[in-house]
């Protein structure tokens, strides 16, 4: 007998689904209304709230709790504990003691303080050691008066030229220089020269000092005032120039060798606006060792300008030093004094009258002859450590550390006073190295400025040509000088007067070489003073973009100059350029053009200019 065969087609699966899929929708249809129903019996029975949990037996439960609480706010006696004195309850269980009588306390410590023998006191360093980097302008005296005094004038070149539009006077505010310089036969020449620097800064540690000096010799058994105050000695400043694939080697600075150079070289010194406050005394310093009889043979003490623990500002040309001759510590406190200062001029003379002020009210200065044993007024906790090092290059890296000394209290004291012999053979007692400031890069001589030109000078200008200030040494009076350069984006900023062309002069000034390039530009070189106002509308005008200026310096990096930072020494130096000589010449074997300044050029790549 064959088994069933099943075949499933098209027709037969539509068979079934015709004759019974109502039926199949029935009962599926049947299912879920069961479950439905099942569902809300379900809830009914066991998800409705009950009577308590309803918000009003809630409520009144609330109420209720509440009232429990404001009627029952002491509990009742039965449930307080006794309060019991423990510590008599507990002595009536010990036995008794009886007490000694007293001692008689006349003689049960020393009449006198205990004296103790000499030691050495620690010699506290320097904190904070900074070092600033810059250029200056000094104010120098000239090596050789007698040339200066038998030197023919030089003719000035601003004479017997014809005016044109960038012949014209200088700017209101600029400082011109006079190209001859007149002899003085009975007076020192003086001049200036471009000097880089680093201003060395430290922090004194006074008040530290003197409270060490009080806790060693406070109660010896021999007590010196002289002796017994810290009286500082020469220090030592070293140097170390930071170069790639070099040892470090630290070298001192010849501290007489640069009190000499000042005094010869130096025109004279800025008035300093730090009060005796803030520097060292001068009867704390001292050159020779106050200890000792006489000075040994064959030495002789330092120089009082090398002992300076906070050297002399020497005298700028034009200009004066600012915050970067302060530590940053001193520079919060001097300004404060310096506004009480002026607020006190302001004031009413009656006001500044005050009963404090008569000589012999108490808190009133004392006269120079009282109290002369009595130590210094220590003020405020630190002292200013400054040296000036003009001793440096362009373009290299400085650091320094310094090491101070003090003179040995206790030199050629007798032994019955020391803990020790060996603390009186030493005649100073040195201090530990600084710690080592930060590593400063000397800037350069040379600067790039940017300028905004007159209409008459911008119309002189070619179409998307720029004029570029470059300030750099003259080498003929060894100071500052201005010089002009008309390129455009990608020139070369070097001044080359083998750039000018008969008509079109690109360079005023002497030669100079930088080795930038002009990238980038922004906004219009003109005067905003000129472009004020509307001449149609006669309303204000918008003012115009600042003119800023980018280019890459000789090393590789971006340099940003904007008109408004050069401003000031534009002005300061406007006088030494030379004025537009509209009928310069070139020289034999000129060049046609500068580097960059031929369309499709490109400083950047090799790629050769388009012809």
């Amino acid at each position: 007998m064959k088994l069933p065969s099943i075949s499933l087609n098209q027709e037969d699966v539509l068979h079934v689904f015709v004759k019974h899929g109502d039926k199949m929708l029935l009962s599926i249809l049947v299912v879920t209304v069961c479950g439905l129903l099942w569902g809300g019996v379900h809830a009914i029975r066991h998800e409705t709230a009950l009577p308590k949990e309803r918000p009003a037996a809630i409520s009144a439960e609330v109420k209720k709790t509440e009232q429990h609480i404001t009627e029952n706010k002491k509990a009742p006696k039965e449930m307080v504990a006794k309060k019991l004195n423990l510590g008599a309850e507990i002595d009536k269980w010990r036995g008794i003691t009886v007490k000694p009588p007293k001692a008689v306390s006349l003689l049960d410590k020393p009449l006198f303080a205990e004296l103790q023998k000499r030691t050495q006191p620690a010699v506290f360093p320097i904190e904070n050691l900074r070092a600033v980097a810059g250029i200056v302008i000094l104010a120098v005296k000239e090596k050789d008066k007698q040339a200066q005094a038998q030197a023919p004038l030089r003719k000035d070149p601003n004479r017997d030229i014809e005016a044109a539009p960038g012949n014209q006077s200088p700017r209101a505010g600029a400082n011109p220089r006079p190209v001859a310089v007149a002899a003085v036969p009975e007076a020192a020449q003086t001049g200036g020269r471009i000097v880089p620097y680093v201003i060395v800064t430290g922090l004194i540690p006074l008040t530290k000092q003197f409270a060490e000096y009080e806790r060693c010799y406070a109660s010896t058994s021999m007590q010196d005032k002289k002796r017994d105050l810290p009286i500082w000695s020469e220090y030592r400043i070293e140097r170390l120039v930071i170069a790639p694939a070099v040892r470090e080697i630290w070298e001192p600075i010849d501290l007489k060798l640069v009190a000499k150079q000042a005094r010869d070289e130096w025109r004279g010194s800025q008035i300093d606006p730090l009060t005796g406050e803030f520097v060292l005394e001068a009867a704390l310093i001292s050159a020779a060792n106050p200890f000792a009889g006489e000075t040994k043979p064959g030495k002789q003490p330092v120089a009082a300008a090398a002992m300076s623990y906070c050297a002399a500002l020497p005298q700028l040309n034009a200009t004066a030093w600012g915050s970067e001759a302060l530590h940053p510590t001193f520079v919060a406190e001097v300004r404060r004094r310096m506004n009480e200062k002026k607020a006190a001029a302001l004031r009413p003379k009656d006001e500044g009258l005050e009963p404090e002020a008569a000589p012999d009210a108490p808190g009133a200065a004392a006269a120079p002859g009282d109290n002369a044993d009595a130590p210094p007024d220590q003020g405020l906790e630190y002292r200013l450590f400054r040296f000036i090092d003009t001793a440096v290059e362009s373009g290299k890296t400085y650091r320094y550390r310094v090491r101070l000394s003090v003179w040995n209290p206790n030199f050629e004291l007798p032994l019955q006073h020391l803990v020790n012999a060996s603390i009186a053979k030493a005649p100073k007692l040195p201090s530990d190295q600084s710690n080592e400031s930060a590593a400063v890069t000397v800037p350069g001589t040379t600067s790039v400025l940017a300028r905004c030109l007159r209409k008459a000078e911008k119309k002189a200008l070619k179409k998307d040509m720029v004029e570029v200030l470059v300030l750099g040494k003259n080498d003929l009076t060894d100071d500052y000088s201005l010089r002009s350069l008309i390129t455009e984006l990608g020139g070369l900023l070097n001044v080359d007067k083998q750039l000018n062309k008969t008509g079109d002069q690109r360079t005023r000034g002497a030669d100079i070489v930088t080795d930038g390039v002009l990238v980038d530009m922004r906004g219009r070189q003109e005067d905003r003073s000129e472009a004020a106002t509307e001449p149609r509308s006669k309303k204000p005008a918008p003012p115009p973009e600042p003119f800023e200026l980018l280019y890459l310096d000789a090393e590789g990096a971006l340099q940003f100059v904007t008109a408004a930072d050069s401003q000031a020494q534009v002005e300061r130096n406007e006088g030494t350029l030379p004025p537009l000589n509209a009928e310069a010449r070139p020289r034999s074997g000129e060049r046609t053009g500068q580097p960059g300044s031929l369309p499709g050029f490109s400083p950047f790549d090799q790629t050769p200019p388009r012809k």
